[in-house]
């Protein structure tokens, strides 16, 4: 396992594992930034020295809530088939995703109404973007996909 890089100013940053094997605590010349992490692996926390952020996962591993270092929570929610569907904010805005018969995402929806659509070809590649202000953006594939 990496245990140490340092750049080309001799600038260093040390890490450190647990019994997992998974990133514990890196340090540097400026702080550090700890992990913590749930039986599943998922990270729980992050933490330095602004404070802590923290996730809550479901059963199947998805993130439900994520909570900044200033109490700030955003909220996770999704369908029965683990496509996201909203998106909640701490002030209670919303942003909806909406998805198609082929679990595709189609469109975002943010709680002023503005919409972001998406486009897909036959083969499930996305090949257009329609956003809120009408501008386009193109995708094209070659042979490969």
């Amino acid at each position: 396992m990496l245990v140490s890089v340092t750049n080309g100013r001799s600038q260093a940053r040390q890490f450190e594992y647990g019994a997992a094997g998974r990133l514990t605590r890196w340090t540097d010349k400026d702080g550090s930034v700890s992990y913590g992490y749930d039986a599943n692996g998922n990270v729980l926390t992050v933490s330095d020295e602004n404070g802590t952020i923290t996730r809550e996962y479901d059963p199947l591993n998805r993130v439900t809530q994520y909570t900044d270092t200033q109490g700030n929570t955003l909220q996770y929610v999704y369908d029965p088939v683990g496509n996201l569907v909203t998106l909640v904010y701490p002030d209670g805005r919303q942003v909806r995703y909406d998805y198609n018969a082929a679990n595709q995402l189609v469109s975002v929806t943010d709680w002023a109404g503005c919409q972001k659509h998406y486009y897909y070809d036959d083969n499930g590649q996305p090949v257009r973007v329609v956003r809120p202000n009408g501008t386009e953006l193109t995708l094209t594939y070659n042979i490969a996909g």
